[in-house]
């Protein structure tokens, strides 16, 4: 527990939530994330019959709250959103437990309504047959259909209350590492042998580069910042050297992936400064958001040795590679690489 205080089990630093990046440790209990981070969660990704049948319940809940059952229900919603929403450390994963009170309660508010339609249609025996699947339209058959028109990306559903703005809400959960392979490919199919690729998740990198058979990359974290050494493992140190002489002038040439997604305090200086000064030379959109960006990089001045590199980023006009070129990630070409 004392490690994990003092972040020594963290590997990022940061949860970025509508364009702002907060602290979601317990070191910093003033720069946390919101209060409202669950509530504001369940508000725009619940679908709004769901949220309907959700606050129907909560008010059925609360009118009989004298009733053992319905007082369960209640202690067990506010008894989770309460304290977890003022600890500082929030993760939406940490939400699936509370996800049975919500079905439950949501299952309240719609016996409610059926409730109140059954006996609306008394003594009208013709409303009935509309009235009924009607509501079993509404309730059940619209959100199936949502759910199957979300795919296959369904953590990027947003009900009309979040106003249609995918992936600024919650980009890290939102988008995670949609987009990344994508971005790999499209550095693998241009560049040139021994090309230094940064970014974030190496494991994702080294497994996608392995999968598009080049190796010969040399990939390493934008967390270790742009200047300064920097680590990078090298399987074939003669294989480098050999890509430095080839390149000349003692450099190689580089990439960066920026994504949406893995956006830390550890990076973002990095992150900063190749968007100020370097123009994008690719995008991957998703659900028209920019999920990963991909940027060439100047190494006029980047000393190469086997073991380590020293990056500076800089202002350059150099070649562009895909200079508007945007790739688009649907049902079409989800599954195409």
């Amino acid at each position: 527990m004392f490690h994990y205080v003092r972040e020594e089990t963290m590997t990022h630093h940061g949860y970025l939530m509508m364009g702002h990046l907060y602290y979601n440790d317990p070191g910093h209990l003033l720069q946390g994330m919101p209060s409202y981070s669950y509530a504001l969660f369940l508000l725009i990704k619940t679908q709004l019959p769901l949220l309907l049948a959700l606050v129907l319940g909560l008010s059925e809940a609360i009118r009989l709250r004298r009733e053992p059952g319905q007082f369960f229900l209640l202690m067990m919603f506010v008894m989770w959103i309460v304290p977890f929403s003022f600890v500082v450390v929030k993760w939406f994963r940490y939400m699936l437990s509370l996800m049975p009170i919500v079905s439950i309660v949501a299952a309240l508010g719609i016996a409610k309504i059926f409730s109140a339609v059954s006996s609306l249609s008394r003594g009208r025996r013709w409303l009935r047959p509309l009235v009924v699947p009607s509501l079993v339209i509404l309730v059940f058959m619209v959100p199936l259909m949502t759910a199957a028109k979300s795919g296959p990306f369904y953590s990027l559903y947003l009900n009309p209350l979040g106003l249609g703005r995918v992936g600024y809400y919650f980009p890290h959960d939102e988008l995670d590492d949609i987009g990344l392979r994508e971005a790999i490919f499209e550095v693998s199919r241009q560049a040139p042998q021994g090309t230094l690729l940064w970014g974030e998740a190496p494991p994702v990198f080294r497994y996608y580069l392995r999968r598009f058979h080049r190796e010969d990359l040399y990939n390493f974290s934008l967390s270790e910042g742009l200047t300064g050494h920097a680590n990078l493992t090298v399987s074939n140190p003669a294989l480098l050297r050999a890509s430095v002489r080839s390149s000349g002038a003692h450099t190689l040439p580089a990439y960066a992936i920026v994504q949406k997604a893995r956006i830390y305090f550890d990076n973002i200086s990095a992150v900063d400064a190749i968007e100020s000064r370097q123009p994008p030379v690719g995008r991957i959109l998703v659900e028209g958001v920019p999920a990963a960006t991909i940027y060439r990089l100047d190494t006029s001045r980047t000393p190469v040795g086997p073991n380590y590199l020293r990056q500076e980023a800089q202002a350059h006009e150099s070649h562009i590679l895909w200079l508007g070129t945007a790739v688009r990630l649907d049902k079409r070409n989800l599954l195409g690489l």
